[in-house]
């Protein structure tokens, strides 16, 4: 009950149909006029092909009729293989310049949503499932090819044939036409209402079906968990809920389509009885000839054809821009952490840090993690931080990469805002080793070189010695070309730590930010690694986040720091001495050791 009232406290708010138009646009209006004329020769050629050459079957009709000579017959028909050749003609040009250039609007949008997904903010990425992110992406890109293609094909070509054909009935009979008219203008407003009811009917089934996959995602993403706690029962229940919620969305929206296709279906009969009956009425009286009743038959298996599937065009187009929603809140989201405008790029030199007044706390949080505090880390200082897990330290490390942006106060870099900087410049200057270090799933060479874009084959493997990594690649039988699997599934915790140590080795930043980087590894190879990080250490700015207080004992300064202040500071024999927080710690982890 407690997720059930959850999702429907963060119910998405439904998104205007002008904005997924103005997406789509904002990336196809490059390409107008090579839409434009593809979209007229597939109209210019349908209305020949179907509209225009009735006419001529109309006049064989009546010379056939009239007992006219063949050799007349033969010249209309002529004349009608000469529209179908046109056409034809038509329609190819259309082709190419669709495969074209409807493919290039594609990559670009492809391009255009992965950016403005990556620029969102970790806790963005924190709060919604991997899964269903790619789902909207793909569902965004493929619901414009879908989108274009109902247009063209769907209403651009029914519509165009219905208004050319109702003028054309109108010079044939004014009645006649009039009937047309009248019943196309009653079927168009019956459709809007349906299609707007549907609108909001399939937006739900979407909606709802993107949950579910993100929980089908999670589940697949957390399977060891499943196995570890023989839980497949109860995974399945959870994913029932949801399987059955789309159900019950997807039957609404599929019921009201049959109902919209009853009503289309009395539509179509009353429009045969009142038009072709009154048209062989008047033929019958002699005003209308045996060709122009083939001609109205003609007519009216079009409008069945084309507006029967209009019908099915507008619930393909419903699908797509439904689908295409999801994606634009995504794109209409304000990023939580943007560069000002005009920012430029920093410049580190020494790599003095200074936290001025810093006040923070994260969205949808009340109490705050810091209030106005303070730190300065002269350049070239190694500085460790201890204390109880949600004290703050992580968050410390978080601010000084801008991954969220402070409630009040400065973060200073050399006497540089940080926060008026580039964040791509910021991040370039700081080589930073996470806890839980994810990995590409690449080759084991790739995910070291991703840290440095122009560094040579020896920079990377003199990185990869230092961190150790070469020594566990060596026995692998495809050596550094070795695929870790999705998210380093395939290396051991303690090899995708090296891995990520290896990077920071190679990208060689000023500042040095290591948030329990040795966790996972074995004593033996946390001692080799310290001494290649101490040396790595020269001549930066560290900040060591710790647990294990031997990793942070030979720094120059460490601090204890408890619910968002600094209780100690100091070296690792003065904060000994004092006999405070950090003695406790360290005799806490001595005493289990020995």
């Amino acid at each position: 009950m407690l997720n059930k009232t959850k999702q429907k406290e963060n119910k998405p708010k439904d998104v205007k149909l002008s904005r997924v138009f103005y997406h789509y646009w904002k990336y196809g209006k490059q390409y107008k006029w090579q839409y434009l004329f593809m979209a007229l020769g597939f109209i210019v050629g349908s209305l020949l092909m179907f509209v225009i050459n009735p006419l001529y079957y109309r006049d064989i009709v009546n010379l056939m009729n009239e007992g006219a000579e063949l050799e007349k017959i033969w010249s209309v028909f002529l004349i009608i293989i000469g529209i179908v050749i046109i056409a034809n003609i038509l329609f190819r040009i259309a082709d190419f310049l669709m495969t074209k250039y409807q493919l290039k609007g594609m990559i670009d949008l492809n391009d255009y949503v992965f950016v403005k997904t990556i620029e969102h903010s970790n806790s963005f990425f924190e709060n919604n499932f991997t899964g269903s992110l790619v789902n909207k992406l793909n569902k965004f890109v493929l619901a414009y090819e879908h989108i274009m293609d109902i247009f063209i094909f769907g209403i651009f070509f029914s519509v165009g044939q219905a208004i050319t054909a109702i003028i054309i009935l109108f010079f044939t009979n004014v009645q006649i036409g009039f009937i047309f008219l009248t019943w196309s203008i009653l079927y168009v407003l019956v459709a809007i209402f349906f299609t707007k009811k549907i609108l909001i009917l399939d937006y739900d089934k979407v909606t709802k079906n993107t949950k579910r996959n993100g929980v089908l995602a999670d589940a697949i993403t957390n399977v060891l968990n499943i196995k570890i706690f023989a839980s497949l029962k109860k995974e399945r229940s959870y994913y029932q809920e949801f399987i059955n919620e789309t159900g019950d969305a997807v039957y609404k929206s599929w019921s009201f389509q049959n109902y919209h296709r009853v009503v289309t279906a009395v539509f179509f009969l009353v429009l045969e009885f009142s038009a072709v009956g009154y048209a062989l009425k008047l033929w019958s009286e002699g005003v209308l000839t045996v060709g122009d009743v083939v001609l109205i038959q003609a007519y009216f298996g079009l409008f069945f054809s084309s507006l029967w599937a209009l019908s099915r065009t507008f619930k393909n187009l419903i699908q797509s821009i439904s689908d295409a929603k999801e994606m634009v809140q995504i794109l209409d989201r304000k990023v939580d952490v943007q560069d000002v405008e005009n920012a430029g790029e920093i410049k580190v030199e020494k790599g003095e840090i200074l936290f001025q007044k810093v006040t923070f706390s994260y969205p949808n949080q009340k109490e705050e993690v810091f209030s106005e505090f303070n730190l300065r880390i002269p350049a070239g200082q190694s500085l460790g931080l201890v204390g109880t897990s949600g004290a703050g330290k992580t968050t410390i490390t978080k601010l000084l990469l801008r991954f969220a942006n402070l409630n009040s106060g400065q973060i200073l870099i050399d006497n540089q805002d940080i926060s008026q900087v580039t964040q791509g410049s910021l991040r370039n200057n700081v080589s930073y080793v996470p806890q839980e270090p994810v990995l590409f799933h690449r080759s084991i060479y790739e995910n070291i070189a991703y840290a440095k874009s122009n560094a040579s084959k020896e920079e990377i493997l003199a990185a990869s010695k230092k961190a150790h990594v070469h020594e566990f690649v060596k026995t692998l039988e495809s050596g550094y070309e070795t695929l870790v699997g999705e998210r380093g599934v395939k290396l051991s915790g303690g090899q995708k730590q090296r891995v990520a140590l290896a990077r920071a080795f190679l990208k060689n930043a000023p500042i040095l930010v290591l948030d329990e980087a040795t966790s996972s590894l074995d004593s033996v190879s946390e001692e080799f690694i310290q001494d290649a990080l101490f040396k790595l250490m020269k001549g930066k700015t560290v900040i060591v986040v710790a647990h294990r207080l031997s990793t942070v004992q030979k720094l120059d300064r460490i601090l204890v720091i408890e619910e968002g202040a600094i209780q100690e500071d100091g070296t690792h024999q003065k904060l000994i001495k004092q006999k405070g927080l950090y003695q406790k710690f360290w005799q806490k982890q001595t005493a289990k050791f020995v």
